[in-house]
């Protein structure tokens, strides 16, 4: 899964070298789901650890730890299902 990630942020040009994360620069990703049903808050927080994992092996973000990364995570009820990654500098 953790691969298929992947291939899909490099379909969107995010290998980009303008994106890749500087040596120790912390950044802040949101991660917006878009369900026909929210999730419980611990599921879906879970839920983006591969994601997570994938946004690091791309060098979008440095560690996946607090010290390099804040993470926020929002739900919203939708017809369309989709999950939108904001990621910024701090």
């Amino acid at each position: 899964m953790k691969q298929q990630y992947q291939w899909e942020l490099l379909a969107v040009g995010a290998n980009d070298e303008k994106f890749k994360v500087e040596w120790r620069e912390k950044r802040k990703i949101t991660i917006i789901s878009h369900r026909k049903r929210l999730l419980d808050m611990d599921n879906f927080i879970g839920g983006t650890k591969i994601l997570t994992d994938s946004l690091e092996g791309m060098e979008l973000i440095f560690l996946d730890n607090t010290v390099y990364l804040k993470s926020e995570y929002i739900q919203y009820k939708s017809k369309v299902e989709r999950t939108e990654i904001i990621i910024e500098k701090l």
